[in-house]
């Protein structure tokens, strides 16, 4: 009885902490788009977390050079953090933005942040 308290105990803290993990990650991307895209975003729709440890440090930056062409970012992005960390968590994001032709149009990214899960490091178009 004693083992099965314990092991659930375990159980539950580690679902806790991923859930924070996650939590995390879709705050600093949801704060990311807030301060990096302009105009009205709509509804902004987040796929779940997961994590790498396979992006190189000339990916990063090739991740986030392309990411200055993507429509949204009008050439600009405010990064919190220049260093990628070994492991890097990542999430899927969806949201409108206003096209050249002032219509709203669907956008997929995904955006990586450092493993504490609060500062997103860099962004791809999907």
């Amino acid at each position: 009885m004693r083992t099965n308290i314990i092991a659930l105990s375990a159980i539950l803290l580690i679902a806790a902490s991923c859930n924070t993990e996650e939590s995390k990650v879709k705050n600093a991307a949801k704060d990311f788009i807030e301060q990096n895209v302009a105009g009205d975003k709509g509804d902004i729709t987040f796929g779940n977390v997961d994590s790498t440890r396979y992006i190189t440090k000339e990916r990063f930056q090739k991740m986030r050079a392309n990411a200055l062409t993507l429509p949204d970012f009008n050439g600009k992005i405010s990064y919190t953090s220049n260093t990628p960390t070994y492991k890097l968590l990542y999430v899927p994001a969806t949201y409108s933005i206003t096209n050249k032709n002032g219509k709203q149009q669907k956008v997929k990214r995904i955006f990586y942040s450092d493993e504490t899960g609060e500062n997103i490091v860099a962004v791809i178009g999907n």
